[in-house]
């Protein structure tokens, strides 16, 4: 007798479970919330530092550096270079902080000097490169240091000239 309780037991659940009526499950879920953002390289801004005569003439040359905005009107993206009264062979070296104030570092390269103005470009020299140096994130720096020459062989007076390079930089 105790069987066949067993049995009609099976069958009831049987017919229970085919008849479509199913057995609670327990369900969960997991979330996930993201975001993505870009870094950046840049502004770059220079802080000025010191301009040195040498050569034929040092004493009487003054060498000049300042920084100034430029332009896209970023504070400190400029930095301008000046020589005076240079004698032949005479010179300015200059050094100057480049500051990168972005998040990411990135690789630095500075054009070739492009002469501008004036009628004795063909007298001076202006010599300064990067290279390819790397500057690092967040306030990272490198220092640069570039001259100003008159040719030796220079035989103006009152001359002058006007030069720009444009220093410029990619992310690495």
């Amino acid at each position: 007798m105790q069987n066949r309780k067993v049995l009609a037991i099976a069958a009831i659940v049987a017919v229970v479970a085919v008849g479509g009526i199913g057995f609670a499950a327990f369900t969960s879920s997991a979330y996930i919330n993201g975001s993505g953002a870009a870094g950046s390289f840049g502004p770059l801004t220079w802080t000025a530092g010191t301009g040195t005569a040498g050569g034929p003439g040092a004493v009487t040359a003054a060498c000049t550096d300042s920084v100034s905005s430029g332009y896209v009107n970023n504070p400190g993206d400029t930095l301008e270079l000046g020589a005076s009264n240079l004698a032949p062979g005479g010179s300015c070296a200059f050094t100057a902080t480049l500051t990168n104030t972005g998040s990411l570092p990135g690789s630095i390269f500075a054009g070739t000097p492009t002469m501008t103005g004036g009628n004795d470009c063909g007298d001076f020299t202006y010599t300064g490169a990067f290279g390819g140096a790397v500057i690092g994130a967040s306030g990272g720096t490198m220092v640069y240091t570039s001259t100003l020459t008159l040719s030796s062989s220079a035989s103006i007076q009152d001359g002058s000239c006007t030069f720009s390079v444009t220093v410029s930089g990619s992310s690495v």
